[in-house]
């Protein structure tokens, strides 16, 4: 097998498309109310979302092969291959990007910004994570955590959203914002692991300070997203039934308390997925909610 497969099929989680997958999702099943659901339009919209991934993964991987460990021993044959490769994947989804956009609602203003909010923070990621270790971009978290809650909540959704409709609705810009908010979790989720990673031998009477701000801000990103949710569906006259989707909050609720009380890198490994799976299940029901 090629390097650059081996290379590829290692850059394949399917559990790092929940995010954005859930986010288009939403988009495209808010974007029924007014229009048809174009499916070869939401194929290419996941084809996209896989390619956008894969890239990423393809740089975190570098990161952690090279960047993170100054003495790695790989071979540089190996190193460069993947370095190309991630930028390659990258190169590869701006460009489906900008012609699907071009085919299917054509260049306006609306699509260009839209295009430049989304290439840019994408193309700015890739480029840190090959350049910077975990531990350095952990220090920039408040940049990381804005672009994670843009590129994987709030554009994928507004996105599918204006491909199927060519334009932008109100309620469909407050389910984005909605679905940054509770992407910012994600991101927490990922921060605490790395503190209990940073740490030895942590007591659950006893959290550090930073491990115990971060538990609470999660606490808070959950209350607020119901709140917000909720908010959104009265006021922009969503149907009711879309509120079926706090039904994954209890799950969030029960692995933040987990790790609060279980401070341990295994139960907050598991906790970052497990949120990534109430994530999709929380706009997937939305969604069911708004169908039905």
């Amino acid at each position: 097998m090629s390097i650059y497969l081996k290379f590829i099929s290692g850059a394949f989680q399917p559990r790092s498309l929940f995010i954005p997958m859930a986010s288009i999702i939403l988009g495209t099943g808010l974007s029924a109310l007014q229009w048809p659901v174009d499916g070869s339009l939401f194929a290419s919209c996941i084809v996209l979302v896989i390619i956008a991934q894969t890239a990423l993964n393809l740089a975190g991987n570098y990161q952690a092969a090279y960047v993170n460990h100054a003495n790695a021993t790989q071979q540089q044959g190996d190193r460069v291959a993947l370095l190309r490769l991630s930028y390659a994947m990258a190169m590869l989804f701006a460009i489906g990007f900008i012609l699907l956009l071009s085919v299917s609602v054509g260049f306006a203003m609306p699509s260009i910004l839209l295009s430049l909010s989304l290439l840019i923070p994408f193309a700015i990621t890739v480029r840190m994570k090959t350049l910077f270790s975990k531990a350095q971009l952990y220090q920039y978290k408040k940049v990381h955590m804005s672009f994670w809650a843009l590129a994987n909540g709030f554009l994928p959704c507004v996105i599918a959203f204006y491909l199927h409709t060519a334009h932008i609705s109100d309620y469909s810009v407050a389910a984005a914002a909605c679905a940054a908010l509770l992407a910012l979790l994600i991101s927490l989720s990922k921060q605490a692991l790395f503190i209990i990673e940073q740490h030895q031998l942590i007591e659950a009477g006893q959290l550090p300070q930073s491990l115990a701000t971060n538990l609470k801000w999660q606490k808070l990103v959950v209350i607020t997203t119901s709140l917000a949710t909720a908010a959104t569906i009265y006021w922009l006259s969503i149907p009711y039934l879309a509120g079926i989707c706090i039904l994954a909050l209890p799950s969030i609720v029960a692995t933040i308390a987990t790790v609060e009380h279980l401070p341990e890198p295994d139960i907050a490994s598991a906790q970052t997925t497990k949120v990534q799976i109430a994530y999709f299940a929380y706009w997937v029901l939305f969604i069911v909610g708004v169908m039905l």
